[in-house]
């Protein structure tokens, strides 16, 4: 089944993954540090996609799948 979000534009695809990334951010302080390191890493990767215009999928924001 699709949803709206599947039929938008691709900038609204991404402006969504990124502030899902940010989101994801919420409580990173709150991690132990090599959790921090990973997840900022991960978010990092995904950023850099989207400003690439690189494919990216939400399978790449920690926590969201």
């Amino acid at each position: 089944m699709s949803t709206p979000l599947d039929a938008a534009p691709s900038v609204v695809k991404r402006q969504q993954l990124v502030a899902q990334a940010m989101e994801s951010l919420e409580d990173v302080e709150q991690a132990p540090v090599e959790e921090q390191l990973v997840r900022l890493g991960q978010v990092q990767e995904l950023l850099s996609g989207v400003l690439n215009n690189t494919d990216v999928s939400q399978l790449g924001i920690p926590g969201v799948g």
